[in-house]
Formats: structure tokens, C-alpha cells, sequence
């Protein structure tokens, strides 16, 4: 009877691969220490360096043109010859007896002698071997950013400070600090929803002004319905189409009249600001006839305080809209309406600290550690994007100062 079957513990033994990984490992070291020292000690000291400062592994570049250039300057030969020597005296010394005789003296002179000869091809290999590890555990490292990151975050910070929000695709709702690169989004993925939530409502305005900023340069129908009922979503736009050049209508018609005021909206595509629950559903309406007629148009709606309309009336203009050829922007800094509209939008904009409850309803990858911590853990200035099962935690948000056409 085996001792599973008799229910006593069975000791654990690790895969074969672990035990031929463990193996190898074990005689590359030994192989190091014996036959090239000077390229272990380079690698150590390099990793030691980079995880100590942090620095991304580009810096490896200027210590690696400075073994190009000892290998340039002494001619590739020497370089060969220089690297084997330690090991061809070694084996020497094992195959003679004499040679044993000049005892640790003896070894210590030659290894004194022979070892700065390695230096050009041993900096080169201590500095791959430190590459490769470094590669190997990028993802236990927090790399800070770099000069060249800083300086493109610099730029990127000015120029969506100045409303340059439109990119090829779609918009550029921030940056990330570590690489200084935009974080975009595209207009396709605004057809499939987009929600932005967290806990700081002005702090989620913010986050969407960017579209709106894009949607208004590039001649977008804008449809905006403020369901908030604060100063701030109307106050925003005015001052944004303004610097564009642009103004907002208020779309103030009766309800029998909406649609077909949102109708010539689209058709002009001009930017309107609506207020009331009605407005969604109007244009809702208006976008299933372009979409039973066959049409679509060029638009942008974006819904502010969505947790005043219908939860219903806004799935079906998530559905619809993508469609007609119209995206969808829902924004609110209530918890149980976000949670009960991820599942419906194709892309989440979490701002600021968000729960871990409702962190699990954005539809994250599975078997990923610690993503409810990175977005519980995020400044009330920062953002994430949840798209495609996918997390970009800790980028920036830029306020937009002043747009310029």
C-alpha cells in the first residue's frame, strides 16, 4: 500500500526542471569562478549597482562602449588571447607537475599578470550576463525614471497643459512618470464605452476634459449631458471651446423636441451641453435610427453624474453607439454605479484610490498579484487604465490650462 493511500504525508519533490535548472546554474557559477573571475565580478558589482540605484538598464550602454572601445584600440586577437589566458594556464598547470611546484606564490603572480589581460572582453560579458538577469526579474523592479524620460515628460506635460490632446488614433488622456510617454486612447475603443470613476469627482472630471478637448479639435459632434447639476462639467467646456474657438449651445428645446435638435447636432457636428435624464435617452433614439438607417456619424457623448440615469437606457447607448459611429463617455464618483457599469464598458478609467471590491469587477486579468493593491494604493492625482483584461496603473493626469487651436 502506497503512502497516499494510507493518507501519511508524501514529501514534495520539485520538478526535473527546476533540479537540470538548479544544475546548470550551479556549473556556470563554478565555471566562472575558475575560469573567467574577472566577468563574474563585473556582473555581480553591475546588478548590485542597478538594483541599489534603481536605474533603468540602459546606463549598461556607456560601460559597454568603453569595452568596445579597449577591444578597438588593443585589436580583437589580443582581446581573444588576453581573455583565454587564465584558463590555457590553468590547464597547463594541471597537466604539469612542475609547474605545480611555484605553489600559491607562484599562482598569485601569474593570476596578477593574467587577469587585467581579460578586462576588455570580460567587461562586455559581465555587462550581458548583468543585461540578461536584469531582464530576467524586470518585474521586481521599480525602475525610476530616466533622463530621457524626464525630459519627454516634460514636453508631453506642456503640451497637453495646452490642450494637445488629439493623437492618430484618438486622445491622450495623461502621461506615465516612468517613461514620459502619453497614455492614449482610441476613438474605436470610446465606441465600446468608456467609463471613468473614483472617488474624487472633480479629480474624474479632469481625467475626461482631455477627450473633450480632442473631440473639439477634431470637429467632432460633442454631446455632453451634465446630469450632475453642479457648475463645474458646463463652466469646463464653455472655457475649453472657447479657447478653440468654439462655442457650446445649450440644448434647452422641449422633450418632444430633442431628438431632433441631438439629430441636427450630429449632422453639424457641433458641440451641445444637455442637462436631464431625457437627453440620453433621446439621443439613444437618435443613434438606433442612424444605425437601422445604415448611417453613422462622427460624435462624441460623454455623460457626467451617470448615476442619475438609467442603467439600462446607458447600456443600450453603449450598444448602440458603437454602432452609429458614436463613442460613449460615462464619468461618475459614485461606487455602486461604477460597479454596476464596468461590466458594460469596453475600457475603465479608475482615478485616484479605488477599492478592492470594485477593482474585482473590472474584469482584470487572472493570475496577477497584487493589482487591487496597485489601484488601492493610487494618489488621488493619478489614474489607471483597465483595458483588454490589462492594468496601466500610476499615470498622470495633466489639467488643462489653456487650449490653443
Amino acid at each position: 500500500m502506497s503512502a497516499r493511500e494510507t493518507g501519511l504525508p508524501v514529501s514534495a519533490r520539485p520538478p526535473r526542471s527546476r533540479e537540470l535548472a538548479a544544475a546548470l546554474a550551479t556549473a556556470v557559477l563554478l565555471a566562472h569562478l575558475v575560469l573567467a573571475q574577472l566577468t563574474l565580478a563585473i556582473a555581480v558589482l553591475v546588478t548590485a549597482l542597478a538594483r541599489l540605484t534603481r536605474w533603468r538598464p540602459y546606463w549598461l550602454t556607456l560601460p559597454a562602449g568603453v569595452g568596445l572601445a579597449l577591444v578597438a584600440t588593443g585589436g580583437l586577437r589580443a582581446a581573444l588571447t588576453g581573455f583565454a589566458a587564465w584558463p590555457q594556464y590553468l590547464a597547463g598547470l594541471l597537466a604539469d607537475r612542475g609547474a605545480r611546484a611555484g605553489g600559491l606564490a607562484g599562482l598569485l603572480a601569474v593570476a596578477g599578470r593574467d587577469l587585467p589581460r581579460q578586462l576588455p572582453l570580460a567587461l562586455l560579458a559581465g555587462l550581458a550576463e548583468a543585461g540578461v538577469l536584469l531582464w530576467l526579474t524586470r518585474g521586481e523592479s521599480s525602475w525610476r525614471p530616466g533622463l530621457i524620460a524626464a525630459l519627454r515628460g516634460r514636453h508631453v506635460t506642456a503640451a497637453l497643459a495646452a490642450g494637445r490632446t488629439v493623437t492618430a488614433e484618438g486622445w491622450a488622456v495623461g502621461f506615465d512618470p516612468g517613461t514620459g510617454r502619453r497614455a492614449c486612447l482610441g476613438w474605436a475603443q470610446a465606441e465600446r464605452g468608456v467609463l471613468a470613476c473614483g472617488p474624487d469627482a472633480e479629480a474624474v472630471l479632469r481625467v475626461c476634459l482631455p477627450a473633450g478637448c480632442a473631440a473639439l479639435r477634431r470637429r467632432k459632434a460633442l454631446i455632453i449631458t451634465d446630469l450632475s447639476g453642479g457648475p463645474d462639467l458646463p463652466g469646463a467646456a464653455r472655457a475649453l471651446a472657447g479657447s478653440l474657438g468654439r462655442s457650446i449651445t445649450d440644448l434647452d428645446a422641449p422633450l418632444e423636441q430633442l431628438p431632433a435638435a441631438l439629430g441636427q447636432a450630429l449632422q453639424r457636428r457641433e458641440p451641445v451641453l444637455a442637462c436631464g435624464p431625457a437627453s440620453v435617452a433621446s439621443l439613444t433614439s437618435v443613434l438606433t435610427s442612424l444605425r437601422d438607417l445604415r448611417l453613422r456619424t462622427d460624435a462624441l457623448a460623454w455623460i457626467h453624474g451617470c448615476e442619475r440615469a438609467d442603467p439600462a437606457v446607458l447600456r443600450a447607448l453603449i450598444a448602440v453607439g458603437g454602432q452609429a459611429g458614436c463613442g460613449v463617455l460615462l464619468s461618475t464618483a459614485d461606487h455602486a454605479t461604477a460597479r454596476e457599469l464596468s461590466a458594460a464598458v469596453g475600457t475603465v478609467l479608475a482615478v485616484g484610490p479605488i477599492g478592492s471590491e470594485l477593482a474585482a469587477h473590472f474584469g482584470l486579468a487572472p493570475g496577477r498579484q497584487g493589482r487591487g493593491q496597485a489601484l488601492a494604493a493610487q494618489a488621488s492625482g493619478s489614474f489607471a487604465i483597465v483595458a483588454d483584461r490589462e492594468l496601466r496603473a500610476g499615470l498622470a493626469v495633466v489639467p488643462i490650462r489653456s487650449a490653443r487651436p
